[in-house]
């Protein structure tokens, strides 16, 4: 799920991903994910909830979009 994510376009990082279940059948994500400052970032979050949705069914989902990467200042979260 990580790396499919990292494969949307304009997209660097993803972090603090974190998948569980609702019920039997519903699960919920969140994730925050650096994006590049050329991206658009409206079509990455589209693009993001669109593949979580299909690839995954997961239609309760969270992003935080940031520019700057805390890789340094956080590591545990990587």
């Amino acid at each position: 799920m990580r790396n499919d994510l990292l494969a949307v376009d304009g997209t660097e990082e993803v972090h603090d991903l974190h998948v569980w279940c609702l019920s039997t059948r519903q699960f919920a994500l969140s994730a925050h994910a650096v994006v590049t400052a050329e991206a658009d970032r409206d079509r990455v979050l589209a693009d993001m909830c669109h593949l979580l949705q299909s690839k995954f069914n997961i239609h309760h989902l969270t992003l935080q979009l940031e520019r700057d990467s805390r890789r340094e200042h956080e590591p545990e979260h990587y």
